[in-house]
């Protein structure tokens, strides 16, 4: 017998008068290893006995005269209870005993034998499930003593969101059911496929968008201009090798029309205005966290501004911040609110109609009427209502397009 610890002994026989004797430590090491198999197994009875929720039921046979039961898992039971004595006094049936600020239920069913009832091969029932506890609940019900009924375990939810970065929040307004296959299936966006005509594989909206914003985060605010062109070409390139001459063209020609707008000389004003500024805040249980692409604080008030690279076409900017950037809008609204200002701006730039800025300012009496569509919005996500709304944007380099989704196709059918 050994011990991990080193210690080690055994038993061998004498060899003159053949009595087994214990030789080194086996007496210590026995002791040793029967203390930690006990250790062991009153471990194993805290762990099975703690996992209960509702209704703990512990059951066993125990001759109260027998040293060795008092080792099983019923007598342990029992001597924690001090009820040890009980057992021989009660009556077969339920009894209450109570041990401080606890009641427990003591049900005892003595051995009595009984003699074995003649039956006939008639008599004898089809063999079935045992029906086990009925004897204990209908006599708990004679001592008026009930227990109640376990509660219905709801079903868990599809989708229990615990964190949501504002560009999460913007997918699910732009399209729900991408949202699922990306923040709940975990699907990746797809890459772009390389185009037949130019041999180019090109941006995905969503890269083309990326691009802009970290050339805008490396143009100073209070001197906007735009980088010598080639310059511009190699850094995005840098990022983006897939790049196509027409992709550079337009997102050049973003940086250059932020740089010549009237928003770009207002910021370049703002002494205190900050490029990508994070914030982070929590409602019903969820953070909401991200970061803002420009933030300017001024005593109470705030300006927080968004630049967005969408492809418009005929499309009214200020249409699509209501029907996509609702939520991410009061987002950053209650962002800037939670942190002591009164009065929050927050400006939407589209780069492709810079001087179009879509605007909009809230006060800290706003704040409940903006938490509670927050909670709204956040109450959508939770209840696993996602269905596509393609676009563009959307459809882009969606996962689920042309596998489980239409996409464009669902707007021809409609």
């Amino acid at each position: 017998m050994a011990l991990s610890d080193g210690r080690f002994g055994f038993r061998m026989v004498h060899p003159t008068r053949g009595e087994r004797k214990p030789v080194f430590d086996y007496d210590d090491v026995r002791d040793a290893a029967k203390e930690r198999g006990q250790a062991e197994r009153l471990r194993l009875y805290y762990v099975a006995m703690t996992r209960a929720i509702d209704r703990l039921i512990v059951s066993g046979a125990i001759d109260p005269e027998r040293a060795a039961d008092r080792e099983t898992p019923i007598g342990w039971v029992l001597e924690r209870l001090a009820a040890q004595d009980v057992v021989g006094v009660v009556s077969d049936g339920p009894t209450e005993i109570e041990r401080g600020d606890a009641r427990f239920l003591l049900a005892v069913d003595k051995y009595a034998p009984t003699p074995e009832p003649l039956h006939t091969a008639e008599d004898v029932p089809e063999p079935g499930q045992l029906v086990l506890f009925d004897e204990l609940f209908a006599s708990t019900t004679r001592q008026g003593i009930e227990l109640p009924a376990l509660a219905e375990i709801a079903a868990a939810p599809l989708h229990d969101v615990r964190r949501l970065s504002y560009s999460a929040l913007a997918l699910f307004e732009r399209c729900s059911y991408r949202y699922f296959a990306e923040r709940v299936l975990g699907l990746r966006p797809r890459a772009r496929e390389t185009s037949e005509s130019s041999g180019e594989r090109g941006l995905a909206a969503t890269e083309l968008g990326d691009a802009v914003h970290r050339l805008l985060e490396l143009i100073p605010l209070d001197q906007p201009a735009p980088p010598p062109r080639a310059d511009l070409d190699a850094t995005v390139r840098e990022w983006y090798p897939e790049a196509t001459s027409a992709e550079l063209e337009r997102i050049s020609g973003m940086i250059d029309a932020y740089c010549a707008s009237e928003l770009a000389q207002r910021i370049a004003l703002l002494p205190a205005a900050r490029p990508e500024r994070p914030f982070a805040f929590e409602h019903d249980g969820v953070l909401l966290h991200g970061r803002l692409d420009v933030l300017w604080r001024g005593g109470e008030k705030a300006l927080v501004v968004d630049y967005k690279s969408n492809a418009l076409a005929d499309a009214d900017p200020a249409s699509i911040v209501e029907s996509e950037y609702k939520v991410q809008r009061l987002v950053y609204a209650l962002a800037c609110l939670r942190d002591s200002a009164e009065e929050v701006e927050v400006a939407y730039q589209f780069l492709e109609r810079p001087d179009d800025v879509v605007s909009a300012v809230f006060s800290a009496a706003d704040a409940p009427e903006l938490e509670s569509e927050l909670s709204d919005a956040i109450a959508r996500i939770r209840a696993g209502d996602f269905h596509p709304t393609p676009s563009e944007l959307a459809c882009s380099d969606c996962p689920a397009l042309d596998l489980v989704c239409a996409g464009p196709g669902l707007r021809v059918e409609r």
